[in-house]
Parts: C-alpha cells; sequence; structure tokens
C-alpha cells in the first residue's frame, strides 16, 4: 500500500477517498461548518465598525506639530491604526534585513 500524505496512513493513495461528511479535514460537513464561521465572524467584524464609526463621529480638532485639521473622531482613530501598521511593519523588515531578528538579545 502507498503512503498518504494527508492521512498519513497506508492506503490507496489515492487523495480524497475518505467518506463524505465523516468529519475528515475536507470533507463537506467541516468546510459547510467552517464557512459559516468565517460569514458569522465577518458579519460581526461589519457590526462592530458600524457601531465604532457611530459612537465616534463628533467632529474633533487634530493638533500636530506644525499645523492642526479638524475632522471627525473615528477617521484620526484609523489614521493612527494605519500609521502604526506601517511603521511597526517597516521596523520589522529593518530588523528583518539587518539580521538583527535572528540574533537574541544581550540582557
Amino acid at each position: 500500500m502507498a503512503y498518504t500524505p494527508t492521512t498519513g496512513k497506508a492506503g490507496t493513495g489515492k487523495p480524497g477517498t475518505g467518506k463524505a461528511g465523516t468529519g475528515r479535514k475536507g470533507s463537506p460537513r467541516n468546510w459547510a461548518k467552517k464557512t459559516w464561521a468565517r460569514v458569522i465572524i465577518g458579519l460581526l467584524v461589519v457590526v462592530y465598525v458600524v457601531l465604532f464609526i457611530v459612537l465616534n463621529s463628533t467632529s474633533v480638532k487634530i493638533d500636530f506639530v506644525f499645523f492642526s485639521v479638524r475632522s471627525r473622531l473615528w477617521i484620526g482613530f484609523v489614521v493612527c491604526l494605519v500609521l502604526g501598521g506601517g511603521l511597526g511593519a517597516a521596523f520589522a523588515a529593518y530588523r528583518q534585513r539587518s539580521g538583527r531578528a535572528d540574533k537574541p538579545s544581550a540582557g
């Protein structure tokens, strides 16, 4: 019998020869559960984002070093989130490129 990489057991060597709906990886039952879970999580995220925008829709003055802007509060939050993510990704790329990510810290 041939080794099947999907199950790690000896078998026919043909992928997907298990019975459908038996709870194995890739079965229609698992696929449907994963799909519904993703849909529910997606809907919860959409509801959260809408509530976030509605609850933070007041107009505020944002002071920068050289200028100030009047904008909605949620827009300021999103701008900070994007800038923070971008700076974090840039710093991680810099550390990886310079080889510092692999070296243990001297502490």
